[in-house]
């Protein structure tokens, strides 16, 4: 006599037929890390713009270099992972994005220091 409780399978089910593709895991994550990033950039850039040289006057002048840069490095960073997560964007758009980002990295740093 046969029993009616079927034999376990040697892989556990999953609500997907579909293999597990690690590509596809990347293409999902790395554009969340990406903007998870930038924002990161920018709200410590920020907040070394606006709230820690009051709290550090000694170091005043350099935090805002220092949080200049960064909110710019955060604008490069989201122009990037706008460019992965919507590759039919103007290429010329996408391009005078990241551009104006590195542009204002020298130029801040430039004003800070002759300032």
């Amino acid at each position: 006599m046969t029993s009616p409780v079927p034999a376990a399978p040697d892989r556990p089910l999953s609500l997907t037929a579909r293999p597990r593709d690690p590509a596809r895991l990347a293409r999902a994550l790395l554009p969340a890390l990406g903007l998870l990033w930038a924002w990161l950039l920018i709200l410590v850039g920020l907040l070394s713009l606006l709230s820690w040289p009051e709290r550090v006057p000694l170091w005043g002048r350099p935090l805002v270099v220092a949080g200049a840069v960064l909110v710019a490095l955060g604008q490069f960073v989201l122009g990037l992972t706008a460019t992965g997560l919507f590759p039919r964007a103007d290429r010329r758009l996408a391009l005078a994005w990241s551009v104006a980002a590195w542009l204002a990295v020298p130029l801040v740093i430039l004003l800070g220091v002759l300032l």
